[in-house]
């Protein structure tokens, strides 16, 4: 996601107005949660997110990651415990300009729609003037390296491509927090390490306090300053691993003998929780 010097000279600062800014952004006491049949999907999960954090959810299917994220997001509540994200209700922190943003596994573009006209759909909603979101819209797309491609539609964009507009979309409304659902788990392994990397750039200029959630263990121990590794249902944090290695990773780092560590260290606390599989699906 290369950035002009446009972009990242004149874009903004990220607004919080209206949102406290003491605390961790995220806080997750003590939450549990229970579906109306019955399973339990979430057991105490607690942990926080500081500012500029890019912390990493990692657990077998079912262990209730997004379940957690959505919750985060304000698009579901926990039966027991509490979440707060800028010392407020979740649901109240996403009303906030400069509050939380949430990118899904599916890009979710309309195909009707331009790209620059899906990006600025979040400004367009809020009701900002049409020229402003239109800057707006195109600084977006400078940062994810997509501005040649505004008036494209999606049908003429490849899978990586769509997952760039997505985040795009997001940032237009200048989150402090980026919430992402395993936004690269259905493309190849090239095309997932390289934004993998654009990602991890775009995070490191931006400020941004992310929380991400991946079955992939190598995504995860590159990507991640802290991984919070789950148990099978019902979710429990069974570890957390620091990933003290500096910014910005560059690819050797995943043929490191660190990097060798982590991904072990991982992986074991995986195992330790009742998790079989390959690091890259567990």
């Amino acid at each position: 996601m290369p950035t002009s010097a446009t972009a990242r000279d004149t874009a903004p600062a990220f607004d919080r107005r209206g949102v406290p800014a003491a605390g961790p952004p995220v806080i997750i006491d003590a939450v549990s949660k229970v579906y109306s049949n019955g399973t339990k999907a979430l057991d105490h999960v607690a942990f926080t997110v500081a500012d500029r954090e890019f912390v990493t959810l990692v657990g077998p299917s079912g262990c209730g990651k997004s379940t957690l994220l959505r919750m985060v997001a304000g698009l579901g509540s926990p039966t027991s415990g509490e979440i707060t994200v800028f010392a407020l209700p979740p649901a109240e922190a996403r009303k906030q300009q400069g509050g939380a943003t949430f990118v899904f596994q599916d890009p979710t573009l309309m195909p009707w729609r331009s790209v620059l006209a899906n990006v600025t759909l979040p400004l367009e909603l809020r009701g900002v003037d049409p020229a402003v979101r239109a800057q707006e819209g195109m600084l977006a797309l400078e940062l994810v390296g997509l501005a040649g491609s505004a008036r494209a539609y999606p049908r003429q964009l490849s899978g990586g491509m769509k997952m760039r507009v997505s985040i795009a979309r997001a940032m237009a409304v200048h989150p402090q927090l980026l919430l992402m659902d395993e936004p690269f788990g259905a493309l190849d392994e090239i095309t997932r390490q390289r934004l993998d990397r654009e990602l991890q750039s775009l995070w490191a200029r931006s400020r941004l306090t992310v929380l991400f959630v991946t079955h992939n263990v190598f995504e995860a121990v590159f990507m991640s300053t802290r991984i919070v590794v789950m148990s099978p249902q019902p979710g429990r944090v069974a570890g957390v691993v620091a990933v003290g290695v500096p910014f910005p990773r560059e690819d050797a780092f995943r043929s490191s003998p660190e990097f060798g560590r982590l991904v072990q260290r991982v992986t074991e606390l995986l195992a330790g929780a009742g998790v079989d599989g390959l690091a890259g699906d567990a």
